[in-house]
């Protein structure tokens, strides 16, 4: 979700809708209201990533705060 909205292809109106859709499908519930934290292991491997891509979103809390936030207004 962070490589999406650095390049700016998020937030984007029907992504409500997907999250709604993705949810009742698999789960067959609405989606919940925030999204769970990321696994500790995450941390190392996600800075070798971003350092990769060249992310401008550099560690995990600082993507988990972005990714809630755009999860956050999508399904206000």
């Amino acid at each position: 979700m962070v490589r999406l909205v650095e390049s700016r292809l998020l937030p984007d109106p029907r992504l409500a809708e997907r999250l709604r859709s993705l949810f009742a499908a698999r789960d067959g519930r609405e989606p919940p209201p925030g999204l769970p934290d990321p696994p500790a292991s995450w941390a190392r491997d996600y800075e070798a990533i971003v350092t990769d891509v060249g992310a401008a979103t550099g560690s995990v809390s600082a993507a988990m705060s972005l990714a809630t936030e755009v999860y956050r207004q999508a399904l206000s």
